[in-house]
């Protein structure tokens, strides 16, 4: 039912300025839903990479927008 979806997820990252973590709503794909729970999913980031040396082949997965529903 979820697999395939795109969610807004809260990733944890570490505030430098004020010294604690916080939570940032970020988007991901929701790659499989197990059937025996409602809580349990696999999930992947969806991130802009500002520069393309950071792009890693066998990490990253480019997406072009007239495959994006």
């Amino acid at each position: 039912m979820w697999t395939g979806k795109i969610v807004i997820t809260l990733f944890p990252y570490y505030n430098v300025q004020n010294h604690h973590y916080a939570y940032k709503a970020r988007p991901a794909l929701i790659m499989a839903s197990y059937p025996l729970s409602d809580e349990e999913f696999l999930v992947l980031p969806i991130a802009t990479l500002k520069r393309r040396e950071f792009y890693s082949p066998q990490f990253d997965y480019c997406l072009s927008w007239n495959l994006c529903h």
